[in-house]
């Protein structure tokens, strides 16, 4: 039988991501570089605008999409995809709890190398390859409704 929460392991539970900055924002969520005190890193966490969750139609559905975006996800591990790892339900917001991605979008490499194509067409060709492999893995499972160069994300050391 499992203990109900008490006050402490609630308030560590309020407390416990901590240091919010954001790294992006989108149409319906912005996403947060915070520190995990519990696990003692950072991971990202995206949070629902919160006019979003206001109107109550959209509200079930869009809380309900988060938590299917979490199932799919924890079933989907591949070095190409984000793994989401948890709900956030808190003072900020509710939303997803994320590795942390240290690169840069998609988006912005392509706009850093518009000069330079065709130095760059090899990089271009293995980031296509890459990207067509995590989404044919991903396919397996959803399909992916937003892809654009802003919702992909290239690591550091790529």
């Amino acid at each position: 039988m499992v203990a109900a929460p008490n006050d402490e392991s609630i308030l560590r539970r309020i407390n416990r991501y901590t240091d919010w900055r954001i790294l992006g924002k989108g149409g319906t969520a912005t996403v947060y570089r915070v520190h995990d005190s519990d696990l003692g890193c950072d991971v990202a966490i995206k949070i629902l605008k919160p006019e979003i969750l206001q109107n109550s139609s959209s509200r079930e559905y869009m809380l309900e999409g988060l938590r299917n975006e979490v199932r799919i996800s924890r079933r989907l591990r591949h070095e190409n995809i984000c793994a989401i790892h948890d709900l956030y339900d808190g003072p900020e917001g509710f939303g997803t709890v994320m590795d942390l991605i240290d690169g840069i979008e998609l988006r912005d490499w392509m706009n850093q190398h518009l000069k330079d194509r065709l130095a760059t067409t090899p990089q271009r060709l293995e980031l296509l390859r890459r990207l067509s492999e995590a989404l044919a893995y991903a396919h397996t499972a959803i399909v992916h409704r937003d892809l654009k160069p802003q919702n992909v994300f290239l690591r550091n050391k790529d």
